[in-house]
C-alpha cells in the first residue's frame, strides 16, 4: 500500500513454529516487524517463536496492542508481559525500547495511547515510516534474489531447483523482467524472474505483520 507517497509492503505470516521456515525466509524479506498483541490474553506461545527470529536478525519492532475495546482487556499486563517477553529473549537496549501503538483492528482505527485513538490507522502508518529503515539498495550492482517459495515434491518435500517466479528482488538493474540461472546438481536451469523497478532510498517500507 501507499501511504503519504510512501510504499508499504505488509507480509502476514503464521505465527506458529510449524512454520518455521516460511517464518524465516519472510523476515528475511522486510525491514521491521509488528508485532501483534491481544489485550486480553497478551503474548501468546507463537509470539515467543517469531519474536526470538525477529531479534535474532536485528529488526526493529513496533508493538500494537490490539482489540483494545474487549471485555476484560488488560492494556497495562499485557503491554508489561510483551516487555518481559523482549528481555527475556535477549532484545538490544534499543530493541526493547520498543515502540508501541494501540488498535481496534476490525474498526480500522489506532493511537498512540489507548484513550486517543484517531478514527484511522494513520498513527501506525506514522510509526512505521519513523521507526522502520528504508531497505539498502545499490542499483549497480549485479542482481541478487531471495526464493521464498519453493516447489513441493511429495517424495523429496521442498526443491530449490523448481523454485517458481514469487521471488524477492533484494539489488539489481533497473530492469522489467530478465532470467535468473541457477546451476542444479546436473544443469543449468533458466527461471523466468519478474523484477520490479527499484524506488529511492527512503521511499518504501517491508513490513512482517
Amino acid at each position: 500500500m501507499t501511504w503519504n507517497n510512501t510504499k508499504i509492503n505488509i507480509v502476514d505470516t503464521p505465527g506458529h513454529a510449524d512454520f518455521g521456515g516460511e517464518v524465516e525466509r519472510v523476515l528475511n524479506m522486510v525491514d521491521g516487524a509488528l508485532l501483534l498483541i491481544d489485550a486480553v490474553e497478551g503474548p501468546m506461545p507463537q509470539t515467543r517463536f517469531v519474536l526470538r527470529k525477529a531479534l535474532a536478525l536485528g529488526l526493529r519492532v513496533i508493538v500494537v496492542i490490539n482489540k483494545i475495546d474487549r471485555p476484560h482487556a488488560r492494556l497495562d499486563e499485557a503491554l508489561n508481559d510483551t516487555f518481559d517477553l523482549f528481555i527475556e529473549l535477549g532484545a538490544t537496549d534499543e530493541q526493547a525500547e520498543f515502540p508501541v501503538v494501540y488498535a481496534i483492528g476490525l474498526e480500522g482505527r489506532a493511537g498512540y495511547s489507548a484513550d486517543t485513538l484517531t478514527g484511522d490507522l494513520t498513527p501506525l502508518f506514522e510509526t512505521i515510516v519513523k521507526y522502520v529503515p528504508a531497505p539498502e539498495i545499490d542499483p549497480d550492482t549485479p542482481a541478487r534474489l531471495l526464493v521464498t517459495t519453493l516447489d513441493y515434491d511429495n517424495f523429496k518435500g521442498p526443491d530449490r531447483r523448481r523454485a517458481p517466479a514469487l521471488r524477492h528482488a533484494a539489488q539489481g538493474p533497473d530492469r522489467r523482467a530478465h532470467s535468473a540461472q541457477r546451476p542444479p546438481h546436473d544443469r543449468p536451469h533458466r527461471i523466468p524472474v519478474y523484477v520490479p523497478q527499484p524506488r529511492p532510498a527512503g521511499s518504501e517500507r517491508g513490513i512482517r505483520r
